[in-house]
């Protein structure tokens, strides 16, 4: 019983950090680094932080892409920037301490066709990561 009650408390403590998908209505869009606009025939890169709870709330993730910062992305904030179509590589990480859990690096192959949209999660084990998404209506815009 006195080793599986701390195991009980650490699992739920853990699993309450695990995030949640944030609706494009409840994205908060945040003003990207570079290419806001769209020109004839660019891809749509779409990154969408998730909700957080606990620690994961106050730990902002940068998103880059090929290498550049685009934005530092803070709970429920989402961007959007255009790019040539072809193969990227996004990167997301921690820009301050104590939040250095991990990071995530993805190569994605953008198509002009439809938006690439990508979460930065943060799973139940506190480690961060860029997962595919699935594109909603309103942003195909």
């Amino acid at each position: 019983m006195r080793i599986t009650t701390p195991i009980a408390i650490i699992a739920i403590a853990l699993a309450g950090c695990a995030s949640k998908p944030v609706p494009d209505a409840a994205t908060r869009w945040v003003r990207p680094a570079l290419n806001e606009t769209a020109k004839p025939g660019d891809a749509a890169l779409i990154v969408k932080r998730d909700a957080n709870t606990g620690m994961a709330l106050v730990c902002p993730h940068r998103i880059s892409l090929d290498e550049v910062p685009l934005a530092d992305l803070m709970d429920g904030e989402g961007i959007r920037v255009y790019v040539t179509p072809g193969r990227h590589i996004v990167g997301m990480a921690h820009t301050s301490l104590p939040c250095d859990n991990g990071g995530s690096v993805v190569a994605v192959i953008l198509d002009a066709k439809e938006p690439t949209v990508l979460r930065s999660a943060t799973g139940p084990d506190g480690k961060v990561a860029l997962t595919p998404a699935v594109p909603e209506a309103s942003v195909a815009h």
